[in-house]
């Protein structure tokens, strides 16, 4: 939104299963990195200026280890499924006119 500050993020990506998973993690000013949480996010590209992210939800690791091998499975097993995501937002690059 107009006025607001930007969100960083970093990210790395994944591939499971020929789907490329990208690994977020907002960083937050005046908080240690290493404390913050990470998420994941797909994302696909409707048209060429149009992105669409959606972020994995957590409700498929309630319970679970949460060891890097553990949460792989999870997504491993879940990576085609619609009940893995949940829509986050859809991005559209704007171009100026040319003056």
């Amino acid at each position: 939104m107009e006025g607001e500050k930007p969100i960083s993020y970093r990210a790395y990506s994944s591939i499971v299963k020929n789907t490329t998973l990208l690994n977020l993690q907002e960083l937050k000013p005046r908080i240690e990195p290493t404390i913050q949480k990470w998420a994941f996010a797909r994302y696909t590209f409707l048209k060429p200026n149009i992105l669409e992210v959606e972020i994995v939800t957590r409700a498929p690791f309630k319970g679970i280890d949460s060891t890097t091998e553990a949460v792989r499975k999870v997504v491993e097993r879940m990576i085609e499924s619609p009940e893995l995501y949940e829509d986050y937002c859809v991005c559209t690059r704007i171009l100026e006119e040319e003056r």
